[in-house]
């Protein structure tokens, strides 16, 4: 061990912690600013702190998400950061590592061992379960070693090399600090990950009509999750903890999403209720963490987490979305924490002298519960637009369930739920058929919602227009011997999408349509269901067309620049405008021409705005 290591460990000791902290609370700037840059005869630092200092820089930029912007969304120089953060943090433990020595030594021992080429950095390994929790060390309060020569001239004396090494709060010190660096390296590799998870949600997809496999990323998440585990370190601890609830929340969303594709009503609904849970275990560490700052603001918090019970977020300004710009003459300020609660916008949205984004302003989003985190915000829009899916997924099922919810209380009703921006479907809904078709349309206009059952798991034996089905009677009725012959259901019977699933088989199971009527209609407007007329004339055109609709695959080769087709029909006067929403959910409008019928401008502008929000396309950018 060289004096070198030992100023290096002690400079650590001394603004590790506080760093730690700061990048504990979001305060970055707070951060960069406990990490001196220079240090009097000691050239070793300098290294450190310049890795220090570009961690505070990559951490501001990733939680406030500005390499999501567009003018920043395809340069990759974040994750380039944060590709060399995981290099620099093996360099930096190099520093600190130092090779036994067979018999005790003395103070010009140790100083002799300065000019000694360092062993090579092996690759660092995960330290058993339990493995720092039993060191008897404090990163806080060190009080034994501050005198370099006299500690080390009487640990040299007195101890053999073991004893040197393992056993007094010197040595451990150097070798935990080592420790820690190794597993920055890590968390840097994680961090590299999730920046690259973003980005893939935000970026062009590889063609018009691709859809993202959900259950892959979900897999994705899950091994980052698993990664962060590793990270045992005390010093990690808090840093952890954040990162695991972000994926955690993450992995919640997308198993909503999923369930939500598959129109699955039962797991759709408690992935949402799960979602929910997951976001306020989120914030509540959130809470804690300015609990543990400032005391005097537990009145505030005990409001904030009573807000967030509510699904409902705050209304969107009626201009749209605000941009605060610095003067130029000033010089942007930091932003002293993103979590502080009670403070106005204006001091929290200043733009970050230490961010990597080089633009002038930030722009102002509509805060969720008063927790200004842009990674937390961006979930909870993500929760707010699974909501409004869910709503008009299952709007069938929902009304039954809000006629019989009267008086209503403070539940809104499912037609009014908005989502992360503000659209409310059904209000979209109205204002585009009352511009755009005549009061004589409403039997020859119908949006609608359509499922493929034949793609559903199962074959979609478990499909039910309306959700699920619930026996009248919690008693077990005995089963009537049937012959196998009348073992048919009425709803195989059913003609162009027409169908009913109440009528059960003898063993109590769904048996899976077949024909026009394994395509039913889920959601329909303006009517609640399309006229019968409308269906049989125009469902066999629907159906082949929604058939030929390119393959979601990524290795597609597709020409097509709109995932949106628009079909017109001359014989029979009519126009369908098709896209998949989900792989087995489709977004259909049909109409009759007439004069005044809407142009293909017009069509394609209202179902890309729909579908945008339908595949949260508005979130991941």
């Amino acid at each position: 061990m060289s004096k070198a290591q030992y100023d290096l460990s002690a400079q650590l000791q001394a603004h590790l912690p506080s760093f730690l902290d700061a990048l504990r609370d979001h305060q970055y700037k707070r951060a960069k600013e406990s990490i001196p840059l220079e240090t009097a005869g000691l050239y070793e630092w300098r290294l450190v702190a310049n890795f220090l200092h570009m961690w505070a820089d990559c951490d501001s930029t990733y939680h406030k998400m500005t390499y999501l912007q567009p003018e920043h969304l395809y340069n990759d120089t974040l994750r380039g950061l944060y590709l060399q953060l995981k290099t620099q943090s093996l360099v930096c433990a190099e520093l600190l590592h130092f090779k036994r020595r067979d018999k005790a030594g003395s103070d010009s021992d140790l100083d002799k061992m300065g000019s000694a080429p360092m062993a090579k950095a092996s690759t660092p390994t995960v330290a058993p379960s339990g493995y720092y929790d039993s060191l008897r060390f404090s990163y806080q309060s060190d009080q034994t070693v501050r005198d370099y020569r006299s500690s080390v001239g009487s640990v040299g004396s007195n101890l053999s090399e073991f004893d040197l090494s393992f056993e007094t709060a010197l040595t451990v010190r150097i070798i935990e600090y080592k420790a820690f660096l190794d597993q920055c390296s890590r968390y840097f590799e994680q961090r590299l990950l999730l920046v690259s998870f973003y980005l893939g949600l935000a970026r062009e997809r590889p063609h018009a009509h691709y859809l993202f496999d959900y259950v892959e990323k979900r897999e994705f998440l899950l091994n980052i999750q698993h990664a962060l585990r590793t990270l045992e370190h005390p010093l990690f601890q808090p840093l952890q903890r954040a990162a695991t609830m972000e994926v955690l929340t993450i992995r919640a969303a997308l198993h909503c999403e999923t369930m939500l594709a598959e129109y699955n009503y039962l797991k759709s609904i408690i992935a949402l209720h799960e979602l929910k849970q997951q976001l306020s275990a989120w914030a509540d560490v959130l809470d804690l963490v300015d609990d543990d700052d400032a005391p005097e603001t537990i009145g505030e918090l005990r409001v904030s987490r009573t807000s967030r019970n509510s699904d409902c977020l705050p209304a969107t300004p009626p201009h749209g979305r605000l941009s605060i710009e610095n003067p130029p003459h000033c010089k942007p300020n930091g932003i002293t924490k993103l979590l502080k609660r009670g403070e106005s916008t204006s001091n929290v949205l200043q733009q970050s002298s230490h961010s990597l984004s080089t633009s002038a302003s930030v722009h102002l989003a509509p805060l969720d519960d008063d927790i200004v985190l842009p990674v937390y915000r961006w979930s909870k829009r993500l929760l707010a637009s699974l909501t409004a899916k869910f709503t008009l997924y299952f709007n069938k099922w929902l009304d039954q369930i809000d006629a019989q919810m009267q008086p209503r209380g403070i539940l809104p009703a499912p037609k009014a739920v908005p989502n992360h921006v503000g659209l409310v479907y059904m209000d979209f809904l109205d204002t585009f058929f009352s511009r755009n078709f005549l009061r004589d349309h409403n039997d020859s206009a119908q949006l609608m919602l359509v499922v493929d059952t034949s793609s559903l798991p199962h074959a979609g034996t478990g499909f039910h227009g309306q959700g699920y089905l619930c026996p009248p009677k919690p008693s077990v009725l005995k089963k009537p011997v049937v012959p196998a012959a009348n073992r048919i259901r009425a709803a195989n019977k059913t003609y162009f999408g027409k169908v009913s699933r109440y009528d059960e088989d003898v063993d109590g199971e769904f048996a899976p349509l077949w024909g026009v009527g394994s395509w039913p209609v889920v959601f329909s407007y303006p009517k609640a269901d399309p006229p019968e007329l409308f269906v049989k004339k125009h469902w066999p055109n629907l159906v082949m067309l929604l058939q030929e609709l390119p393959s979601p695959d990524a290795k597609a080769k597709l020409k097509q620049s709109s995932p949106i087709g628009i079909h017109h029909e001359k014989k029979m006067g009519a126009s369908y405008v098709i896209a998949r929403v989900d792989p087995s959910v489709y977004l259909a409008l049909v109409f009759e021409r007439r004069k005044q019928s809407p142009t293909d401008k017009v069509l394609l502008d209202a179902m890309t705005l729909l579908l945008h929000s339908l595949q949260h396309i508005t979130v991941y950018r």
